[in-house]
């Protein structure tokens, strides 16, 4: 019930359709990566990636929380604040195997909710 109801949220709006749209090359969903991280090996899953018309890589996290109460924009704001470094560990990791433009993003198929920023390694 609840993978419906995120497929749904994701299918009803148009930066969802983006998201999956078959205009994009290179496009993975739940992309395992290993990464050195100091001495230490790790292992992260970006949730999407893609490389768009304009030749560039995002790398985007599904977040499936919702709000209530309060101001809408400042809690995305501060969603996007506390996932920062996990979405800047994964562009490290990608930009480690391809030189191009990455630009990171957070979604929330919920509230239509969107965040996004370049990388800048």
């Amino acid at each position: 019930e609840a993978v419906r109801k995120v497929v749904s949220a994701v299918l009803s709006s148009e930066r969802g359709k983006w998201l999956f749209s078959n205009s994009h090359s290179n496009a993975r969903s739940e992309l395992v990566l290993s990464t050195l991280d100091g001495s230490d090996s790790a292992r992260v899953v970006i949730d999407r990636t893609f490389v768009d018309l304009d030749g560039i890589r995002w790398i985007v996290d599904f977040k499936t929380g919702t709000h209530s109460g309060g101001s809408r924009e400042q809690w995305l704001d501060s969603e996007w604040k506390r996932y920062l470094p996990q979405l800047m560990r994964y562009a490290k990791a990608l930009a480690a195997t391809e030189r191009r433009k990455i630009k990171l993003a957070l979604y929330f198929p919920f509230l239509d909710g969107w965040r996004s920023a370049d990388y800048t390694g």
